[in-house]
């Protein structure tokens, strides 16, 4: 079981900020082929993994419950669908994440404390 908590989470953030602020400008990529140039790829993929590591921090700070039973949030420890039963759209508006959320829609099941029952 992982246990988070807001200040984990936020130290996490500010250690994919500097990462990215301070370390990522330095990265060099030796190979000069246009061919096959994997250190490049992986240079790239760097990058991509910061922006995905960055966007699971922040929907992971939006919400504020427990919504699995492997991924407690200490400060949330309880699963809240009166205000949490939402998606957490991320998309870079301007050169910035931004999240909204969206309700999940059920068009067959409805969730319940004992699990999914049919809609009607």
């Amino acid at each position: 079981m992982h246990l988070k908590n807001e200040p984990g989470m936020l130290k996490a953030m500010e250690k994919l900020v500097n990462m990215r602020s301070q370390m990522l400008p330095t990265l060099i990529v030796k190979s000069r082929s246009s061919r096959y140039n994997y250190e490049l790829v992986e240079a790239f993929e760097i990058e991509n993994m910061l922006d995905v590591a960055q966007m699971m921090v922040q929907a992971s700070l939006t919400r504020k419950e427990s919504r699995r039973h492997m991924f407690i949030r200490e400060d949330y420890p309880h699963r809240d669908d009166q205000n949490w039963l939402k998606h957490i759209h991320i998309q870079k508006v301007d050169g910035k994440m931004t999240l909204t959320t969206v309700p999940v829609e059920f068009p067959y099941l409805r969730p319940d404390e004992t699990g999914l029952r049919p809609a009607r």
